[in-house]
């Protein structure tokens, strides 16, 4: 089975009918009984609470009839509570701190093969092969899950920042509450 990935421009914890998109494409086609791991590692710990609220609310907006259990990932359990998620929301936030989280698991890669993964802006950018951050104002490389090249946030600039990533990738331009979807 594929891994079903979508990727999301960012702010998706705003309600609108582009979100609203977003959000039915991560639940459809699956199960009933449904479990979604959400990654707050982009976000101080003392804010996951908050913003994971956030994403069980667009959840909830979309899911219909479904009986989803959701769990936010910790650093000391996260690839025992991959191991039981039926999908993985990869909330955004700061890149820099949700990248340098991730390397603390070396299987994580590994541990979301054939499940649904969506990540928002900085979950968009972990996913990828290269994007360009302007918040960091660089070129960076993610995980290379999906072989694309990105920016997130896109405003019809800073497009040939994408220059200084391989040629070979994909180029995306999300502009906020714009999703993308892949199979891999």
């Amino acid at each position: 089975m594929k891994t079903k990935i979508i990727v999301s421009g960012g702010y998706a914890n705003e309600i609108n009918s582009d979100n609203t998109k977003f959000f039915t494409e991560i639940v459809r086609d699956t199960p009933d009984k449904l479990s979604v791991l959400i990654i707050l590692f982009a976000k101080p710990e003392d804010e996951w609470a908050k913003k994971s609220q956030y994403v069980i609310n667009q959840f909830e907006r979309v899911g219909g009839l479904k009986n989803i259990k959701y769990t936010v990932a910790t650093h000391n359990n996260l690839e025992n509570q991959l191991g039981k998620s039926d999908v993985v929301y990869i909330h955004g936030g700061n890149t820099a701190l949700l990248i340098k989280s991730m390397q603390k698991h070396p299987d994580f890669v590994e541990k979301i093969k054939s499940k649904i993964v969506a990540g928002e802006s900085a979950g968009t950018y972990l996913l990828s092969k290269c994007f360009y951050s302007k918040s960091l104002q660089q070129i960076r490389d993610g995980l290379g899950v999906i072989p694309i090249k990105v920016i997130c946030h896109f405003e019809d600039r800073n497009e040939n920042k994408l220059d200084d990533c391989p040629d070979n990738l994909e180029k995306l331009l999300l502009k906020d509450f714009e999703h993308k979807v892949y199979f891999v």
